[in-house]
């Protein structure tokens, strides 16, 4: 686990300086991306805001944020297991709602930007007591 990476998310997350337009939990699972319905920069997910909080490693495409050295087949949470060194189960439990670890319990898709960061500041602790 990157603990200095998922802290600085969850300080991100929690300064309200945020890189879209409005925070939204569950766009991850919304389904198919529509540009038309949501212009890029407007809405976006905790994964969302590695862009703007890591320009140099992360960029948009097609709409999603992904490394920049991101392979063909890599989506947006491949990259955040990766970049944040963790596995598909924390990830999942970490930004997608309706997911969860003994330590830290589903939430929903309406979860505010400064839930997600407790759930990340939860989860970092949780992990260094292993």
């Amino acid at each position: 686990m990157n603990a200095s990476r998922l802290l600085q998310l969850a300080e991100h997350l929690e300064t309200g300086e945020l890189g879209h337009e409005k925070f939204f939990f569950g766009s991850f699972t919304a389904g198919e991306r529509n540009p038309d319905r949501y212009n890029c920069g407007t809405v976006g997910c905790a994964i969302g805001e590695c862009p703007a909080v890591w320009p140099g490693e992360w960029e948009f495409k097609n709409l999603m944020p992904v490394l920049r050295d991101a392979g063909e087949l890599e989506d947006s949470l491949n990259c955040a297991e990766r970049f944040f060194d963790i596995n598909g189960p924390e990830m999942l439990a970490l930004f997608c709602p309706g997911e969860g670890l003994s330590c830290i319990p589903p939430i929903g898709s309406d979860a505010t930007r400064h839930e997600v960061a407790a759930r990340i500041r939860a989860f970092v602790r949780w992990k260094e007591e292993q």
